[in-house]
This record gives C-alpha cells, structure tokens and sequence, in this order.
C-alpha cells in the first residue's frame, strides 16, 4: 500500500504555509495509495503516529478533484466515501463524507453534519494511529477509481504545549 505523501511548501518568512495557518501536519490522499482490489472492502491509510501527550486540536480537509471511475461498465463504483479517526474509531474526526464525482462529493469540511469531532482534543496516554478509511460500495472496490486528490490538514500540539501556554496568561 502506498503512503500518502507529506506537503510542506515554503511561503514568505521561511515558514511553511501550514505553519503560517497553525496546522502542523498535511496529508495528500490520490488514487495511487487506493490499491485494495476487493470488492466492498474498506482501506485505511495510516498518516501518522499521534504521539502519547499530544492532541488534535483542529482539522480541515479539500477535495481537490473527486475520484472518477476507471471502468463504470465492467464493474461500478457507485459510491465511495472518507472518514478519518484513529485506529479503533474510524470516524472519530469526521464521518464519512462522498469524494466520487457522480455522486455529490463534498468539496470543504468537516461541515457540521460530517464532523464526529468527538476525538478533537483528547490526550491519549499512549500513541495512536492515525487513519483515514476510504470505502466503496458493494459493487466495486477502491482500486477501481482514478484521478482524485484529498488533501487533508491537522493542527497538532502536546498537552505541555498547552499547559505553558496557560501559564502564561
């Protein structure tokens, strides 16, 4: 399975454009990390390790291009859909929210209605991972799409963090 990739890019100041709007971690979702040829079966994509004593505070995610199918007569995609949590609650940053083209994809969120957010700022005492899960209906699988681009932001700190910023109100 491929690794969603990492983006960092430099903006004025030295700073990352993520640094500069307060996320720290940024993760791009294509076709090329969508490999599971199974049908109806879910993949989760590891992006990284949240590291005991560390949060999430803040999460973010575009759609840049909606996933399209590779072949709608040998076997369809009729729906396709992303959630991202944390091993053991899939959706516990947002539920699953549609990212193919001929079924309403969402372009922004977590909207409202898409946020499960019951996972934002909770401090694990160990490391957990974190995961998106892509999953396609019962007719195809997720290695049975092409052409779409997700990118998603978090905005991670540590309870120290947290705790020194509090001291010095």
């Amino acid at each position: 399975m491929a690794n969603p990739s990492t983006i960092a890019k430099k903006s004025e100041g030295g700073k990352t454009i993520q640094e500069k709007a307060g996320f720290t971690h940024q993760y791009k979702i294509t076709s090329a990390d969508l490999q599971d040829s199974t049908d109806n079966t879910a993949q989760v994509i590891n992006l990284f390790t949240l590291k005991a004593g560390q949060r999430i505070t803040d999460i973010l995610f575009k759609v840049v291009t909606p996933f399209t199918e590779i072949d709608a007569s040998t076997n369809p995609v009729a729906s396709l859909t992303l959630a991202v949590g944390e091993t053991g609650d899939a959706d516990g940053f947002f539920a699953a929210v549609s990212v193919l083209d001929d079924q309403s994809p969402v372009t922004y969120g977590p909207a409202a209605y898409q946020a499960s957010a019951g996972d934002l700022n909770t401090v694990n005492d160990a490391d957990t991972t974190i995961i998106a899960t892509v999953t396609p209906d019962s007719g195809g699988a997720v290695d049975e799409v092409k052409d779409g681009e997700i990118i998603v932001l978090f905005r991670v700190d540590t309870i120290d963090d947290a705790i020194e910023s509090a001291l010095k109100l």
